[in-house]
């Protein structure tokens, strides 16, 4: 085979190994969505009516003279109905996107074997996993209110006013972003937290060869169209790197150095991985079957 054949047969399985996970994403991405929006309508529900009441008891003034400090207090007891629900059902989600990434990289990898992260260990962490998630996306939601009732404040805007303006950014989470590729805020958490899920397992996986004495290299790799942002267009550029080195550009909106994708909230990016040499190629092929217990407690 030529240089240019072998070349074009490169790029073409990268487009594959892009595709599968879109097409293995796609559905987890749906029902995530599902998640953070029922958990957004549940809290707006809740809101509307403790804000209603408030207003019943209290004369306009008071109401809206008391909001400034109120709101932490009201917008925690919110929170703390719907937390462990909502992480439970992100749970469900997130483990099945970290058992498909864990299957297609064995795979790419040369490995076919059965196995299952449904044990108490990966479930435990999932758990509070989910929980901290729940909880980032909630103080964003706090901080979303707090300007709102302070920038009413600040307006001279009455009690009335101000919690509708509340209740109806609440019900805004499912108008369009500014990421245009993505309808909502429900489906930007989703695009983020399935494909971090699905990345982090993957790179445990090629560590696991790698602690094995294999050098392994990953590339990053856009979905291709024309909504990829200048950060993930310089990280692709990048092409093969060693395993251990961070993806990183000075066009990245943050200063963490990421060793993996998603870089960013609305990141689609996939991680890709290789054998680094054609000697260690054949190395792995003489090494057994990773055992599945070394893929049990696979995020970080």
């Amino acid at each position: 085979m030529t240089l240019a054949l072998a070349e074009a047969a490169a790029a073409a399985l990268v487009r594959v190994e892009v595709a599968r996970r879109e097409l293995f994403l796609a559905p987890l991405r749906a029902r995530m969505a599902r998640v953070a929006g029922v958990h957004f309508d549940n809290q707006k529900t809740v809101l509307e009516r403790k804000l209603r009441e408030r207003g019943a008891h209290l004369n306009e003034s008071v109401c809206r003279e008391g909001l400034g400090d109120a709101v932490a207090g009201l917008m925690i007891t919110i929170f703390d109905e719907f937390a462990v629900d909502s992480a439970d059902a992100m749970r469900t989600v997130l483990m099945d996107a970290m058992e498909g990434a864990i299957k297609h990289r064995l795979l790419d990898f040369g490995y076919a074997m059965s196995f299952s992260l449904r044990n108490p260990t990966a479930e435990k962490y999932l758990k509070t996993y989910c929980l901290n998630e729940i909880k980032k996306i909630d103080a964003t939601s706090l901080k979303i209110m707090k300007g709102i009732v302070y920038q009413g404040l600040f307006e001279g805007a009455s009690y009335t006013e101000i919690a509708a303006r509340m209740v109806a950014r609440y019900a805004a989470f499912g108008t369009p972003v500014p990421q245009h590729h993505l309808r909502n805020r429900a489906e930007l958490i989703a695009t983020y937290e399935t494909g971090q899920a699905y990345e982090a397992a993957g790179r445990e996986v090629a560590d696991t060869i790698a602690k094995k004495g294999i050098p392994i290299e990953k590339s990053s790799i856009t979905v291709g169209d024309d909504r990829v942002d200048a950060e993930c267009l310089a990280k692709e550029a990048q092409k093969w790197i060693p395993l251990t080195q961070p993806f990183t550009t000075d066009l990245q909106k943050d200063k963490v150095e990421h060793q993996h994708s998603p870089f960013h909230i609305a990141c689609r990016c996939n991680t890709i991985y290789r054998v680094a040499t054609k000697r260690a190629r054949a190395m792995l092929a003489r090494s057994p079957n990773p055992a599945p217990v070394e893929f049990y407690a696979i995020i970080k």
